[in-house]
């Protein structure tokens, strides 16, 4: 199972990074009370704040040595309500068609916490593999945990999931 502090901390820190890259060739394009909006050479950062909380997101992309493309978005928030929650993704398409995607979420607040991660990839020769899993507890303490694979013979998903209540017994999932 995925730790939701782990992940939430580790997305929070790619995030930080997106932005501090984003910012090393920035120029200020919309600054208002509470809130900027920064573009660098490579992408975008913006952040803001107010009596509910704040956020910060950024979005970039680079060609690589290879001439391939990578792109990266993170972003993260808090709520004076002590809700937060982080997200990263970065994807790079390569010359030859090939492609990977990997990805991560994390979010806790009253209601419950949830997180997951991918990590998807796509051959030259269009064979498909990856796997996505997930979990998430609500605050009476039921959980989900699920993962869907990509079967590589037919490239179509296959989903397992199980759900416990706070005790821990295996109950049904819902739809």
């Amino acid at each position: 199972m995925t730790n939701p502090t782990a992940t939430h901390h580790t997305l929070r820190l790619a995030a930080v990074v997106l932005a501090g890259t984003a910012m090393l060739t920035a120029t200020i394009v919309d600054a208002a009370p509470n809130r900027a909006r920064v573009r660098g050479q490579n992408g975008v950062v913006a952040a803001g704040g107010g009596a509910n909380g704040g956020y910060v997101r950024g979005a970039g992309a680079v060609r690589n040595t290879e001439g391939g493309v990578t792109a990266a978005s993170g972003g993260a928030f808090a709520t004076t309500g002590g809700a937060r929650g982080a997200r990263a993704s970065t994807t790079t398409v390569n010359t030859d068609g090939s492609a990977t995607r990997q990805g991560g979420f994390g979010a806790s607040g009253a209601r419950g916490s949830a997180s997951g991660q991918s990590d998807l990839a796509i051959a030259a020769d269009g064979t498909r593999t990856g796997t996505t899993n997930t979990t998430a507890t609500n605050a009476a303490g039921n959980s989900y945990t699920g993962s869907t694979t990509i079967n590589s013979a037919n490239g179509r998903p296959v989903r397992t999931a199980t759900c416990t209540d706070a005790n821990g017994n295996v109950i049904s999932c819902p739809r």
